[in-house]
């Protein structure tokens, strides 16, 4: 039984943005709950520093994840989105991969592929990826559970 619901990490990388539109349009298309979620590592802290003192990510998606209604989640990304997944259709992430000579998955990307609780849908940013987040798709591999 599918529950329609469709977990999508978003890291404010131009993959991740295009992962964000293709889950955005499949719940356009097939109807459902699109869950964005945005994690971040805790940032180690000196025993020294200041508490609650942190360095500033930059956007790094957060403001994408912020507009469209989304969770901002401290934790291990792999942890996280593999919770957040639990009981859906589909996790959807984006990759660079291939995109240069020698390139590799990320460490996040290849633990949702081994751990994840349900498909995985990779996506890779096509070469006209925009910076106002209207990112299509060029490539999508889908892994079966």
């Amino acid at each position: 039984m599918t529950n329609g619901r469709v977990v999508v990490g978003v890291d404010g990388s131009p993959a991740s943005l295009a992962a964000l539109s293709w889950a955005e349009e499949k719940v356009a298309h097939d109807g459902g709950e699109l869950v964005i979620v945005h994690v971040h590592e805790p940032l180690p802290l000196a025993p020294y520093a200041k508490v609650g003192g942190r360095v500033a990510h930059g956007d790094c998606g957060c403001a994408t994840v912020k507009r469209r209604g989304g969770r901002l989640v401290e934790g291990l990304p792999a942890r996280e989105l593999g919770r957040y997944a639990a009981g859906a259709d589909v996790l959807v992430l984006g990759s660079n991969a291939g995109e240069r000579q020698g390139e590799w998955l990320g460490a996040t990307l290849l633990a949702c592929l081994r751990q994840a609780p349900c498909p995985v849908v990779v996506v890779a940013p096509s070469p006209a990826v925009q910076a106002d987040e209207r990112a299509t798709a060029s490539r999508v591999s889908v892994s079966g559970r």
